[in-house]
């Protein structure tokens, strides 16, 4: 039997037969993997309606689309870490500020590290109900022998474990190229510790004092300090000397007596104004009142 002029009932094409039709079988079900088997089927058939008989024979090749779910899990980084001594499959997400590790994955360290409560809230991107955490553990986290050590959440979902950032970059797993650098809080403090040191963490630095010179100054009536608070007045004056908060000086100042409160702690010391009451400096200083404001 001759096949000239005859049409394949499996790509509709003239001049062969479905028994030796080169095609793709159309009686797979369409699904998801062969969604793009049949659009190019289809786009042949539009291609043959404008053509005519005048397209001669070939071969159509297809290229198979996979799920995309399966694309999609290829492309996110993932990779065996090595947590308190056991193998766990980790997944890599930078934008995550802590780790995260499935309680089932927990049991079955062999040496399980002690777990301790806590009352840290974990949510989701974009969620707002939060993550249930049975607890949380410090461990060794290691991979190919670069070993860092991190606070890790134990989280009670089935199964796996989520890597930070930090870590994965401090195993070598990833690399961030970024323009701008921040610096830690730590360097901060470690260059500048002079700063973070001694009463006002200011040693020598020039305040200038907003004084309101409409205000009259007036003098006040020396108040004697009790013979059994004299001691540990003399005792606080000292540090404060040392410490380069006052001076000794002569004559009359501005500068308030120091008296020791009654108070359980015999070492604070205060200022008590007796005589006349103190005058509000005006309101056109939009800055806070201190003592040289009177």
């Amino acid at each position: 039997m001759s096949r000239a002029g005859k049409q394949c009932t499996n790509c509709h094409r003239l001049n062969h037969f479905a028994k030796v039709c080169w095609s793709t079988s159309k009686t797979k079900p369409a699904g998801p993997k062969t969604a793009h088997t049949a659009q190019v089927r289809q786009q042949k058939e539009d291609l043959q309606d404008i053509d005519g008989d005048d397209e001669p024979d070939g071969t159509v090749y297809v290229i198979h689309a996979t799920h995309p779910g399966n694309a999609l899990r290829r492309r996110i980084p993932r990779c065996q870490v090595t947590v308190a001594g056991h193998q766990v499959p980790a997944l890599i997400d930078t934008g995550a500020s802590i780790n995260i590790l499935a309680r089932l994955v927990f049991s079955q360290i062999p040496k399980c590290p002690q777990l301790f409560p806590t009352t840290v809230r974990v949510f989701a991107c974009g969620s707002a109900t939060p993550i249930p955490l049975a607890g949380v553990f410090t461990t060794d986290i290691m991979h190919e022998g670069v070993t860092t050590r991190a606070k890790t959440y134990v989280a009670k979902v089935r199964t796996g474990m989520l890597l930070s950032g930090r870590p994965a970059e401090e195993l070598e797993l990833v690399t961030f190229a970024l323009s701008i650098h921040m610096g830690a809080k730590e360097s901060l403090e470690e260059e500048y510790s002079e700063k973070f040191k001694g009463i006002g963490c200011l040693k020598e630095w020039q305040v200038k004092r907003h004084i309101d010179k409409s205000i009259e100054p007036v003098a006040l009536k020396h108040r004697r300090i009790a013979f059994h608070h004299r001691p540990k007045v003399e005792i606080e004056l000292a540090k404060l000397e040392e410490a380069d908060i006052i001076e000794r000086v002569e004559g009359p100042t501005r500068t308030l007596p120091y008296i020791v409160l009654p108070t359980q702690c015999s070492l604070r010391t205060g200022c008590v104004l007796r005589g006349m009451p103190l005058t509000r400096p005006s309101s056109g200083d939009p800055r806070s009142s201190t003592t040289e404001n009177y």
